[in-house]
């Protein structure tokens, strides 16, 4: 039997992609349990109750589901950035996808900081608990091996995604409005795009501007709540189903300062929605943008998007991919289990 831990997985692109993981396995007929947080009770409803448990999302409690748990299975794929907190003699592979682990910049609160320090030093503590670690880009792979030096693990890059086009409206048919599909983390540098908007009011351009901010980022709603005010066209959904903004907006723009993979990039060009992104190497590992900027200086956005605007009627650009889903590469590991 497989385990899936997925325990510190419950929100953002690491859940949605843990739903592709769980209807691909699910649709796979391999024997399965789920190791899931508590906070996705209500989802997952098709899984028997047999073959999954709901656990708050606690490194003490996960590692005494280990120490019970420790025969039950013949192999173990963590989706969770950790390695068991004990040595397994069986195949574990471990799917590293936070690169804050490495470094959150001085942005960031001194609890943050120490926080992100701590998980550092549990994922080194543990390394030696994984056959292998699995990461989405080159970039992080190099990141990994740069903090893990002393264990040296193999780490290989199986980057995966849903890989169905998901639109057939094309860019032309799209409304002349850019979109960020993002929550409200610092290194998500939604302030650049707030500055940007009041820079191209100023100059008299007033182009919708759609956010996705959650409830909890009360600061960024005031800031967002101040320029509405003063007529600047910035509408904030929230919680909201992605499809809506990408039929709607011709542009997403991708200001973010640190990234694992990006999922959003990938789902812009599913979605034929042209990426105007941060220029760091992240973006350009996964994608071929419309063109880039600097995402520390809003006057150099502002004077891209204008550019943008001017010769948006003669542009015949498409946003491209320049990575592939290793989905069944990472399940052919799977077929000894």
């Amino acid at each position: 039997m497989i385990l899936l831990d997925a325990l510190f997985i419950n929100q953002g692109g690491g859940k949605v992609l843990l739903d592709l993981l769980v209807k691909s396995l699910e649709n796979s007929g391999k024997n399965v349990f789920y190791l899931l947080d508590k906070r996705l009770e209500q989802h997952y409803k098709n899984i028997p109750k047999n073959q999954k448990i709901y656990l708050e999302g606690s490194y003490i409690k996960r590692h005494y589901f280990y120490k019970k748990h420790k025969n039950d299975f013949s192999c173990i794929f963590c989706f969770g950035n950790v390695p068991p907190s004990i040595y397994l003699n069986i195949p574990v592979y471990t799917y590293f996808h936070n690169i804050l682990y490495f470094g959150t910049g001085k942005e960031y609160s001194l609890k943050e900081r120490l926080s992100y320090s701590l998980r550092k030093f549990i994922l080194i503590y543990t390394a030696k608990n994984t056959t292998e670690f699995w990461v989405q880009s080159n970039l992080v792979k190099l990141k990994m091996q740069q903090n893990l030096f002393l264990f040296k693990p193999e780490i290989n890059i199986f980057p995966f995604f849903e890989t169905n086009s998901k639109t057939s409206i094309s860019k032309a048919e799209k409304n002349n409005e850019f979109m960020y599909l993002s929550n409200g983390y610092i290194h998500k540098n939604v302030d650049v795009l707030l500055k940007t908007w009041e820079l191209l009011f100023q100059k008299g351009y007033n182009h919708k501007l759609h956010l996705t901010i959650s409830s909890e980022y009360s600061e960024l709603l005031e800031k967002i709540k101040n320029l509405q005010k003063n007529g600047i066209l910035i509408e904030n959904h929230g919680l909201v189903n992605p499809k809506i903004l990408f039929d709607t907006c011709r542009y997403q723009i991708y200001p973010s300062l640190k990234e694992s993979f990006g999922l959003g990039l990938i789902e812009s060009v599913q979605y034929q929605t042209e990426i105007i992104g941060a220029n760091l190497p992240y973006l350009t590992e996964v994608v071929n943008p419309l063109t880039t900027f600097n995402p520390y200086n809003a006057d150099e956005l502002c004077s891209t998007v204008i550019d943008i605007l001017k010769n948006d009627s003669k542009s015949t650009f498409v946003s491209s991919l320049k990575v592939k889903s290793c989905l069944s590469d990472m399940f052919e590991k799977f077929n000894n289990c």
